[in-house]
């Protein structure tokens, strides 16, 4: 078996305003395992079919998503798709429009030119930023309060994107 990680990405410039949605490739690095290749297609390579099919389904797949977070008052900034393939079959092989893969904003707070609040993993990444790490594993223990402050930024964008609550266990 053999499998190809393709993405597409998608970004809401915050300086300008610009709505738009965008396709471009992913970062320039390459994987490879006993049965996972992680590669990047670029649209409009000669011949290549995969790569225009990525380019469509990644935008239909996030016109629906933006259009029904829209609706619930969340901007998607950007997200992540990925793709394989399994014996010439294009496939969505992981999560989507989540808060690992995407940044969701809250519509009634967002200024242009300004870094919005977010109920996706930037608030982890704020943090790491804050620490004297080289970023070479392993990474540092998230304090309490770190931890608990991202998980009830993902349970309020499942509330609003779903309209439900989720109990904890």
């Amino acid at each position: 078996m053999r499998s190809a990680r393709l993405s597409g990405w998608f970004w809401l410039e915050r300086i300008s305003g610009i709505a738009e949605r965008l396709w471009n490739r992913a970062s320039g690095r390459t994987k490879t395992s006993l049965a996972f290749t992680e590669a990047n297609l670029h649209p409009g390579d000669e011949g290549d079919e995969i790569a225009d099919r990525v380019k469509t389904l990644s935008l239909e797949i996030y016109s629906r998503g933006r259009e029904h977070a829209a609706q619930k008052g969340i901007i998607v900034a950007d997200t992540k798709f990925e793709f394989g393939t399994i014996d010439g079959e294009l496939l969505l092989i992981d999560e989507c429009l989540t808060p690992d893969s995407s940044r969701f904003w809250p519509k009634d707070e967002y200024v242009v030119g300004q870094s919005p609040p977010s109920f996706d993993k930037q608030f982890v990444r704020d943090y790491l930023e804050t620490l004297d790490w080289d970023k070479t594993p392993p990474a540092p223990r998230l304090p309490k309060d770190v931890i608990e402050k991202t998980s009830a930024k993902y349970l309020e964008a499942f509330r609003r994107l779903t309209g439900h609550e989720l109990v904890n266990a």
